[in-house]
């Protein structure tokens, strides 16, 4: 086996196996039914493939245009999805939940 398949076997593997922690981690974490699951995973899963197809069909005409894109689409929208200032206080109430979640530092910890 050559390096691209194998690559790709083990991408498809770790996509698939996200699923397999994010649905229990959703339904503890934010009180989501899991239908409601299952639909942002659908959705989810519906606009990973639109993307791949449309960056494959920009890479197949634009090979050189084509990471600069990516790169540029992904800072855009990392820079708009950053925490305003009206959201800090939702994002004061988040954190220490999320902190718990992943195991780090609690607030007034003194860590």
């Amino acid at each position: 086996m050559t390096v691209g398949p194998a690559l790709i076997v083990f991408l498809v593997t770790a996509h698939f196996a996200e699923y397999t922690y994010v649905r229990p981690f959703l339904e503890e974490h934010t009180g989501l039914t899991p239908a409601a699951i299952a639909l942002l995973l659908l959705v989810h899963g519906v606009f990973g493939l639109l993307g791949n197809v449309a960056a494959g069909a920009l890479a197949a005409r634009r090979a050189r245009v084509s990471p600069t894109t990516g790169i540029s689409t992904t800072i855009v929208l990392l820079a708009l999805s950053a925490p305003s200032s009206a959201s800090r206080r939702q994002h004061r109430l988040v954190r220490p939940g999320l902190r718990r979640a992943v195991g780090g530092p609690r607030s007034g910890s003194g860590s």
